[in-house]
């Protein structure tokens, strides 16, 4: 709900004639704000929406998580992929889900894409390839941040 109530607020900041973009996972609750500003006649509601690749109805075509999350009890989730943070880090004591669980279940559904590019990682370093070099640093760069 916060989420939906954020994406409303910055809508209304940016006033009339907006144009939303929702790539992924922001989809659904940008979709319900919108809708809710519809509802409400909000004059600042966007002029336009575009969804790409947003999960809006997940029977339709399920992924690998959707599969994951219909096979297992919700008290998996929590025994599995809910951490303690650790004192003495901000938070300390809370329970998350911790970036590097999320990093490394979004890299185990595509695992053998990422040793592919690794290993054409190596042999270009190797043979001077600066330039592929730095396209796969760049990405990882954004893709680990």
């Amino acid at each position: 709900d916060d989420y939906i109530d954020h994406i409303r607020n910055m809508l209304t900041f940016l006033g009339a004639g907006a144009h939303v973009l929702g790539v992924c996972q922001p989809g659904p609750p940008v979709l319900a704000a919108i809708a809710m500003m519809a509802e409400d006649d909000d004059p600042a509601r966007p002029a336009s929406m575009t969804f790409m690749g947003s999960p809006i109805d997940t029977r339709l075509s399920p992924t690998v998580p959707n599969v994951l999350a219909e096979e297992k009890p919700l008290s998996w989730f929590e025994e599995n992929m809910i951490h303690t943070v650790p004192g003495p880090y901000p938070g300390m004591f809370r329970r998350v889900y911790p970036g590097f669980v999320q990093l490394a279940s979004f890299m185990n559904m595509n695992w053998s894409r990422h040793v592919d590019a690794h290993w054409n990682f190596f042999n270009h370093l190797v043979e001077g390839d600066g330039d592929n070099v730095g396209k796969h640093r760049e990405f990882y760069d954004e893709y680990l941040s």
